[in-house]
């Protein structure tokens, strides 16, 4: 089989309706890519469903204009009416089970991005679908084989691909928005993308500080 190139995913998270499947620390990288395009503007909403008790660490490190537990149908009306009525662009973190097709109509309104993330295979209607770079090639293929067919699929060459992504510390992304086929089209994306960045060294700043450590250290004698 001919190598097959794969290129980079360089489409705008914007507006978009994302799912990430493998590893959940992948979604605030999502989330800070999107963040990024957007310029910090409008209103983050965080969402736990499905019996969801607790906000995970990741999460605890974002500022939240609302943040919604669902127990109830009170509550997930609550949530869709402050979506709703919420200042535009919005994104919308999801954490629990897929929603259905019914809630996705009334969370994804005008302006707004929705991110989700579950590890079964995602059965709605998405615009993109992240994978995580630890997954195989049947996990993959079990999740594109109902959007894509199995020439498509075929033609990519996953058995050759899915190794070196891996090797390059990159995943595998599935996108149909902005496409010219139905059955969309595989990119690669940077995982570490979107990660904060730590704080840098300064050793003119260390220096100085361990020298005026000494001399205060002199003086006390």
């Amino acid at each position: 089989m001919d190598t097959v190139r794969v290129e980079g995913f360089g489409g705008s998270l914007k507006g978009q309706k994302l799912w990430i499947v493998g590893e959940e620390h992948l979604l605030p990288n999502r989330l800070h890519v999107l963040e990024l395009e957007l310029l910090g503007r409008g209103r983050r909403i965080l969402i736990l469903a499905d019996g969801r008790k607790y906000i995970p660490r990741w999460a605890l490190t974002i500022e939240w204009d609302a943040v919604f537990k669902i127990k109830d149908a009170l509550d997930l009306r609550l949530a869709l009416t402050y979506v709703t009525n919420a200042t535009k662009p919005v994104r919308i973190v999801w954490l629990g089970d897929e929603p259905t097709p019914a809630i996705m109509s009334k969370l994804h309104v005008h302006d707004s991005t929705f991110l989700g993330f579950g590890n079964n295979k995602p059965q709605q209607s998405w615009d993109a679908i992240f994978f995580s770079g630890l997954l195989d090639k049947v996990k993959i293929e079990d999740v594109l084989m109902s959007r894509m067919g199995s020439a498509r699929l075929l033609h990519f060459n996953l058995s050759s691909v899915i190794p070196e992504l891996r090797a390059a510390k990159a995943g595998l992304v599935w996108s149909s928005h902005n496409e010219a086929e139905r059955s969309g089209h595989l990119y690669w994306y940077d995982i570490a993308e979107g990660e904060p960045p730590s704080e840098p060294f300064d050793m003119t700043e260390a220096a100085n500080f361990l020298r005026e450590l000494a001399d205060r250290i002199a003086s006390a004698k």
